[in-house]
């Protein structure tokens, strides 16, 4: 959260609250959707496209897990097709 500058309490109590495993999947999954806004907003996100599925927007690597970034850049050596955007998100 504050890694996008969203800093209010309220804010920042909803999420925790339905981030847990005893929240609302509907508002958690609305919420995680508002916070991958927000990183594709701030120009932050990481992109990765496949020719077959289309754009798919993930969190900045600063946020990631030593695994995930693994495992991405395993399936961008083995699927030719998948290529991380590299330019500017917005212009």
């Amino acid at each position: 959260m504050n890694k996008l500058g969203w800093i209010e309490h309220d804010t920042i109590n909803l999420f925790e609250e339905q981030a847990g495993r005893n929240g609302d999947h509907e508002k958690r999954a609305a919420l995680v959707c508002l916070m991958t806004a927000g990183f594709a907003a701030s120009s932050s996100a990481v992109v990765v496209r496949s020719t077959a599925h289309g754009w798919f927007w993930l969190p900045p690597l600063k946020c990631w897990q030593p695994w995930a970034k693994a495992a991405l850049e395993n399936q961008l050596k083995k699927l030719p097709a998948v290529v991380r955007w590299s330019g500017r998100i917005f212009r």
